[in-house]
């Protein structure tokens, strides 16, 4: 294998690595600031890769759900997935979504029914 057939394809392949890289980024990132409890959220409309950082200060978490409807149990499952524990602050950014409707949450009882949860649609 020539030298010249070997460097087109190392710079192919670091090419297709660095293009992935960028991929993965997200485009637009929608901050919630605070996560709280009784707190009422408007939907969030993002473009395609756009992305969501939950950041709270007292004892929340995040967790993505299938519906509108608060679960009655928090057991990962069944469209139920545990993104960030609970714990006495934090933060956490989703990754790039893809288009859908998305629903979030917080685990801790009663603060999804106190309206602590929002929907995101993207694209």
């Amino acid at each position: 294998m020539s030298n010249s057939l070997i460097a087109a394809v190392l710079c192919l392949s670091v090419g297709l690595s660095f293009e992935r890289e960028l991929q993965a980024s997200p485009s637009t990132i929608y901050t919630i600031d605070p996560w709280g409890d009784e707190m009422k959220y408007p939907d969030v409309k993002l473009p395609v890769n756009g992305a969501v950082q939950f950041k709270w200060s007292e004892f929340h978490g995040v967790y993505r759900i299938p519906i509108s409807t608060c679960p009655g149990a928090f057991t990962p499952g069944n469209g139920i997935v545990a993104l960030a524990p609970a714990s006495s602050s934090g933060s956490f950014t989703t990754p790039p979504l893809a288009a859908g409707t998305y629903w979030y949450t917080c685990p801790v009882p009663k603060h999804c029914q106190a309206g602590q949860i929002v929907k995101v649609i993207v694209g």
